[in-house]
């Protein structure tokens, strides 16, 4: 049989450096995803289903509790293969999200400017209000 703890306020073990369980709840991610971009695949994710490609650096990560709304917000970040130098990455957003689904591109910055680029290696993280 499942067993539910309700509380308002968590303390450690000394009883000192509480804080409101809706801080716990509404402060925490999401979901994330350790993708290969190359690839198309997640090698280890949470509350994230798949991947599709939308074009060289635009990615749709789809998850799998949807959000409360498209008003959640994400980030990310990469690198090329292991061991490479001058491979900083930075992500941005197309801005039409759904609350099932964010869409997230990489851009390689560079001395001119910036390209978008597949990495090997990407990291994401959103937060907000699941459904």
């Amino acid at each position: 049989m499942a067993s539910e703890l309700r509380v308002n306020t968590l303390k450690d073990a000394s009883g000192n450096n509480s804080v409101a369980t809706s801080t716990v709840a509404e402060g925490t991610i999401k979901a994330w995803g350790d993708a290969n971009h190359s690839a198309d695949s997640i090698t280890d994710s949470f509350n994230i289903t798949s991947i599709n490609d939308d074009g060289t650096g635009t990615k749709d990560y789809n998850f799998t509790t949807s959000f409360s709304s498209a008003n959640f917000i994400g980030n990310g970040g990469g690198g090329g293969n292991e061991g490479s130098t001058g491979n900083s990455r930075t992500s941005a957003t197309n801005g039409v999200w759904t609350s099932g689904q964010a869409i997230i591109i990489f851009h390689q910055v560079a001395s001119g400017g910036s390209v978008a680029v597949d990495d090997v290696n990407a990291y994401t993280m959103f937060i907000g209000d699941l459904a």
